[in-house]
């Protein structure tokens, strides 16, 4: 199999695992401890769809450069790295501008795979900012529940979702354009 068609792939499984933990968890803390229901949740999966198209339409912007600019909030990855360490994730740095080989590509892939959650995180909190103007306190009280309700399903992808489907009746995977 061709690296980058294997690259793109692994990408893809990983945002969709993302996008059922965090859409998951945002859903299941909106519905548990600030009374939102599945007309708002819904609302919600729209525009934070709407934010990753907007974002998509060009690299002059990455979704954690947006979310900085329009909030002020400054996400972090997993690992505690700064999104302006990375050029795939700061579109005003200079290299961007320059076409890349395909061993660089790759490794560009190989890297974004790993801010994958971050993004979809980013692009959530952006949503709420746009629709409902959570700002930074209110969503470092989310990031708080949202990280219980992690905790207490071990992580796991599949619990999440149905755990959120039952409760709230919101399907996660509505976000990424499959209603299953």
């Amino acid at each position: 199999m061709d690296p980058l068609v294997k690259a793109e792939r692994e990408m893809d499984q990983e945002m969709r695992k993302q996008i059922d933990i965090y859409y998951g968890c945002i859903c299941l803390a909106l519905y548990r401890h600030w009374g939102w229901r599945k007309k708002r949740l819904m609302k919600l999966q729209d525009e934070t769809m709407a934010a990753w198209q907007e974002c998509g339409e060009n690299n002059e912007r990455s979704m954690l450069e947006m979310l900085e600019e329009e909030t002020g909030i400054d996400l972090k990855n997993e690992e505690g790295k700064d999104w302006r360490e990375c050029l795939f994730l700061n579109g005003k740095h200079p290299a961007n501008k320059r076409e890349m080989t395909k061993p660089q590509f790759l490794y560009m892939r190989m890297q974004q795979t790993k801010w994958v959650g971050t993004m979809v995180l980013g692009c959530i909190m952006l949503a709420l900012h746009r629709i409902y103007g959570i700002g930074p306190e209110r969503i470092q009280r989310l990031l708080e529940q949202m990280q219980e309700i992690r905790e207490e399903n071990d992580f796991k992808r599949e619990r999440i979702h149905r755990i959120c489907l039952e409760e709230t009746g919101v399907d996660t995977r509505r976000v990424e354009g499959k209603d299953e």
